[in-house]
C-alpha cells in the first residue's frame, strides 16, 4: 500500500512504520487471532501427545501471541489527514527556526521514518515534525495512538520523550568519522563552522617517549552540546581551525 505524504510526494506505508498491520508486521490486525486459533487446534488434535507439560507449553505460546497481538494493536500506524491534527498548546519543548528547518530537511531528504504520537487529536510527542510537515505542503503524516494514556499519563511521556533526547551525549570523534565519509553533509542540523573544527581536528592521541608519564600541563576539558554550539561559533569567528587555539586567543583578549 502507497499512501501521500507531501503535496507531489507517495512513500509505501512500510517505509513509514510498517504494513497495514503495524510495526510488529503482523498483516491486518490479525496474526495474533490467527496464531492463537492455529496452537489451539495443534494442542486439541494432537491426541496422546496432549501431556501436561506439552499443554502447557502450547497455553505459554498462546499467551505470548495474545501478547503480542495487543502491542500490535497498541503499535499500529496510522495516515490520517494534518488538518485532523493540533499542536498541543501547553507543549514544554520549544521549537527554534534553525531546528524547524533541519527537520523539514530530514523529512524532504529522508521521508518519514518514525511516526508521531497523537492522543485524542493532540500531539503529544513530535510537534516539531508536524510543524515542519506543514511547512513543506504535506496534507497527511503518519501516526501511533495513544487514547489509552491518561491526560496525565501523556504528559508524563512527551516530557520523558524529550528529556532522554536531551541525556544523550556525542562523541565527536566517532562524529567526525562518519561525516567524513558521507558524500553530502548539508542539512544535518550541523552548521558549516561546527564540521569544520569536526573535520579538521586532531583526534589520535599525542604519542608518549618511553617512560614519559601523562603531562601535567595538558588538560581535557568535555563540553556540552548547547555549550559546544556556542563555543565553536564564537571559535569560528578567529579563523583558526584548531579549537584550542581559538580558545586561548578569545581568553587572552577577554583579560586585557
Amino acid at each position: 500500500m502507497v499512501v501521500a505524504l507531501g503535496p507531489e510526494e507517495e512513500v509505501p506505508l512500510d517505509q513509514i512504520g510498517g504494513d497495514e498491520g503495524g510495526f510488529l508486521g503482523a498483516g491486518e490486525g490479525v496474526w495474533g487471532v490467527k496464531c492463537c486459533s492455529v496452537l489451539a487446534h495443534a494442542w486439541y488434535y494432537g491426541g496422546a501427545s496432549r501431556t501436561a507439560p506439552t499443554g502447557a507449553l502450547f497455553f505459554a505460546m498462546i499467551y505470548l501471541c495474545l501478547i503480542c497481538h495487543t502491542l500490535k494493536a497498541r503499535m499500529k500506524t496510522q495516515t490520517v489527514k494534518i488538518e485532523t491534527l493540533a499542536q498541543d498548546p501547553n507543549n514544554a519543548r520549544k521549537h527554534s527556526d534553525r531546528n524547524l528547518k533541519t527537520i523539514a530537511a530530514s523529512l524532504k531528504r529522508f521521508g518519514q521514518r518514525k511516526p508521531i504520537v497523537v492522543r485524542e487529536g493532540i500531539v503529544v510527542a513530535g510537534n516539531g515534525t508536524l510543524a515542519a510537515a506543514i511547512q513543506l505542503g504535506w496534507t497527511k503524516i503518519a501516526i501511533v495512538n495513544a487514547d489509552d494514556m491518561t491526560a496525565q499519563e501523556a504528559i508524563a511521556f512527551a516530557i520523558a520523550d524529550n528529556r532522554t533526547a536531551d541525556l544523550a551525549e556525542w562523541d565527536y570523534q566517532i562524529l567526525a568519522e562518519q561525516l567524513g565519509d558521507l558524500p553530502d553533509i548539508d542539512e544535518l542540523g550541523w552548521e558549516k563552522h561546527e564540521t569544520d573544527i569536526l573535520l579538521n581536528a586532531e583526534w589520535k592521541p599525542a604519542e608518549k617517549e618511553d617512560g614519559e608519564m601523562d603531562r601535567p600541563d595538558r588538560h581535557r576539558v568535555v563540553f556540552h552540546a548547547a555549550q559546544w554550539e556556542t563555543i565553536s561559533a564564537a571559535a569560528a569567528l578567529t579563523g583558526h581551525k584548531d579549537i584550542a587555539t581559538a580558545l586561548t586567543e578569545i581568553c587572552k583578549k577577554c583579560l586585557s
